[in-house]
């Protein structure tokens, strides 16, 4: 059985979609075309993804001439945080390959040259008797410019610090286990991570969300061994000695090893800290080893959403003066969710929005500027504050009621949700899912581009997880204003910090509010809105729904393609049963001077520095491209 069967079989058995029957007492029912449609839709998404994941496999990736990243295995079964890797490189349209160890071993020093660009060997690998497989490695570092990246434990087990080595790094007091502490970040001023890491998430040169404690993560007890290691980014023993983080080794000839003193697999898996493996990925396979991709956003351009949340009866006021002043626009569509329940924190304390009643013609004016979609279960505060306590029965109804009654309004299919102050659970994705909801939000995969949200150390392939994009001061004008942050600077943060970062890393991001302090500060919303309205114009940007956003990253995922060497150049091919429209491959170039043989009706071609960023403008489901770099 073939690594890609055995993987995705692996896969199939971790991800569990509940069957549960429909039980709830409330006399609202989904809408049994809606839920067959989606559901099934939902089912090929998830399967699609899956597939994708390990697609690479299929491609005729490592062979001589194509341009693959080898991401090292020591098993059939890859572990939960091996398999963070494989979801991050898919999700960024990174061709990839599983490289079992001992096929790595199997290997030539030319063979190794001849098939991989970069290798990754990600946490938690078994790497007994490794010695002979790094002076390989070394061989192809030193005299053909390789590039690996070590992350964490690289050789924690057989033989101690083989890899780290390759980095110019030993252990401290190494008796057999390498010793592990908890520590924060540190970014230096100076580190060039400064310039992919989200300036929301760094306060006084720690890595640190807004709200939260220094972000803390295990530390393994290692220096450096070798002169011209450098430290991109540092953190402090408890005995007070600086011990390296993040360090870059780079060889004669330009070949590097890079080493991740962090788990970085382990923590997406288990907490849904994303952004941090994530930048570090790209920032290695983009910036370092220049490996091209398909980039997973429309046109290859940034994209937001805006994620209004419309929670209590005051929002009822507040939005309709938005409304009659005309402070919305179809242009930029928004994703609103809305607590349907007519109570907000006590049965009868009639605090809710009534989406049934007195609200429904508010939010049937606010689906003309986009989607409609659910916020938590039937009232807000309620379910925000005593989440916990409330029975799974309660939930799930309270759930059914929310989505029901949003659906009744909306002339589309409820696809959307966000968690009134972050409260979710898996149980609640089984709810959703039986719904056909696409498209999820809630604190969770901070500051990174839309995911899977993982849970019981399984991601969820049912939805499209859009985290909260933080500004230094907070992740929506109300935290903003509370902290003391006055318009003028909340506007400044925002259009910098959240739609300059989406412009910037070619990412979709997403931003919420709530009407009150728009309507409050109208200011906010206009310094905003014009922005938007600008960088849309000029081609720099997309606004669109979180749903809008999810069914384009299922066609992102349903694409095969390969990448392979020509002569001073690239030859790509790519196929979909998909419509190929709006996707964009990065193609780095080393001069300024390129040409390209492909069907210019079906092409747009743009050049920032030393990449080339080539979109299908045509519902095609096969292209092929060739550029050559130079004259």
């Amino acid at each position: 059985m073939s690594l890609k069967i055995k993987a995705l079989l692996f896969l199939l058995s971790i991800i569990s979609i509940s069957a549960t029957s429909f039980s709830s007492n409330i006399d609202i029912n989904p809408n049994p075309q809606q839920e067959i449609k989606v559901n099934k839709i939902s089912e090929t998404a998830r399967l699609s993804s899956l597939t994708a994941w390990l697609k690479q496999e299929g491609n005729p990736v490592g062979s001589k001439d194509a341009i693959t990243i080898g991401l090292i295995t020591d098993t059939f079964n890859p572990r939960p945080q091996q398999l963070a890797y494989i979801e991050i490189l898919a999700e960024e349209g990174f061709p990839f390959k599983l490289v079992s160890l001992k096929e790595l071993a199997s290997l030539s020093t030319d063979e190794i040259i001849g098939r991989f660009w970069a290798l990754i060997f990600p946490e938690g690998l078994d790497l007994t008797n490794l010695a002979y497989i790094r002076k390989k490695l070394k061989n192809w570092i030193e005299s053909r410019g390789g590039k690996i990246l070590v992350i964490f434990d690289g050789s924690e087990q057989g033989e101690a610090g083989e890899l780290i080595a390759l980095a110019g790094l030993k252990f401290i007091n190494h008796d057999g286990r390498p010793v592990v502490f908890a520590a924060p970040w540190i970014i230096p001023p100076a580190s060039p991570l400064m310039r992919v890491i989200d300036p929301g998430v760094v306060n006084q040169n720690q890595i640190q969300v807004p709200g939260y404690s220094p972000y803390q993560s295990p530390h393994l007890y290692i220096e450096t061994a070798s002169e011209g290691v450098q430290l991109l980014a540092t953190t402090i023993s408890p005995q007070g000695k600086i011990i390296p983080l993040i360090t870059a080794y780079t060889y004669p000839g330009n070949g590097a090893a890079f080493f991740i003193n962090s788990p970085l697999g382990y923590l997406k898996a288990t907490s849904n800290d994303d952004f941090l493996l994530r930048t570090i990925l790209k920032y290695f396979l983009i910036d370092l080893a220049r490996v091209p991709r398909l980039i997973s956003a429309p046109r290859g351009i940034g994209g937001l959403v805006l994620n209004l949340h419309i929670c209590a009866k005051p929002s009822l006021r507040f939005t309709k003066e938005l409304l009659d002043s005309h402070a919305f626009t179809p242009d930029l569509p928004m994703s609103v969710c809305a607590s349907a329940g007519p109570d907000n924190l006590i049965k009868g304390d009639r605090q809710g929005v009534d989406a049934a009643g007195k609200g429904k013609s508010i939010l049937k004016k606010l689906e003309k500027y986009g989607s409609l979609g659910a916020h938590g279960g039937w009232n807000h505060a309620y379910w925000g504050l005593f989440f916990d306590k409330i029975p799974e029965n309660e939930k799930q109804q309270l759930i059914d009621q929310n989505i029901a009654t949003i659906a009744q309004i909306s002339a589309k299919p409820v696809t959307e949700y966000a968690a009134p102050n972050g409260r979710h659970s898996p149980q609640i994705n089984d709810y959703l899912a039986r719904w056909g909801i696409e498209a999820t939000a809630f604190p969770a995969a901070f500051n990174s581009p839309p995911t899977r949200a993982w849970f019981n150390e399984r991601p969820d392939l049912r939805f499209w997880h859009f985290g909260y994009t933080s500004t230094r001061y907070g992740n929506c004008p109300e935290n903003m204003l509370s902290a003391g942050c006055q318009p003028p600077q909340i506007v400044q943060a925002i259009r910098e910090e959240v739609i300059d970062t989406a412009i910037k890393r070619r990412e979709i991001r997403l931003f919420y509010t709530h009407a009150d302090s728009l309507s409050r500060h109208p200011e906010i919303w206009e310094g905003i809105k014009n922005y938007l309205l600008e960088q849309k114009k000029a081609g720099r940007l997309t606004v669109r729904t979180m749903s809008d956003y999810a069914s384009f990253l299922n066609r992102h995922q349903a694409v095969t393609f390969v990448f392979r060497r020509m002569d001073k150049g690239y030859e790509l091919e790519a196929t979909s049963p998909l419509s190929l429209r709006e996707l964009t491959f990065a193609l780095p170039i080393k001069e300024n001077e390129y040409s390209i043989e492909a069907d210019r009706n079906t092409w747009e071609f743009s050049q920032e520095k030393t990449w080339v960023y080539a979109t299908i403008v045509k519902d095609v489901h096969q292209i092929k491209l060739r550029l050559r770099d130079g004259r």
